[in-house]
C-alpha cells in the first residue's frame, strides 16, 4: 500500500500536501480491503490503518478500525458504536 500511495503522489511538489495526499489513499485502500473481506459491514465505517478480517465478519453502524488483526474462520460481531483505539 505504501508503493501505491507514493505512486499516485510522486508529482506533489508540496511536502505537506504530498503527505497529506498519501495519508488518504492509504485509508481509502484500508477501508477498501475491509469492504471487500468482510460479510456485511453497517454504515458510517472508517478504517485509518491496516487491518486484517475474516471473511465472517459482521461489522455495525459507526464503527472505526486503527488496526485490526483477526485469524480463523470463526464468526464475529461487532456492534455499533465501536472504535478501537492503537495506545
Amino acid at each position: 500500500m505504501e508503493f501505491i500511495s507514493k505512486f499516485f503522489t510522486f508529482w506533489i511538489l508540496d511536502k505537506k500536501l504530498r503527505k497529506w495526499a498519501r495519508a488518504r489513499i492509504k485509508t481509502l485502500l484500508y477501508g477498501w480491503k475491509i469492504f471487500r473481506d468482510a460479510k456485511s459491514i453497517g454504515k458510517n465505517f472508517y478504517c485509518g490503518g491496516f487491518s486484517l478480517v475474516n471473511k465472517n465478519t459482521i461489522i455495525g453502524d459507526n464503527v472505526a478500525f486503527q488496526g485490526l488483526k483477526m485469524n480463523g474462520d470463526g464468526n464475529v460481531k461487532f456492534g455499533n458504536f465501536i472504535q478501537n483505539v492503537l495506545s
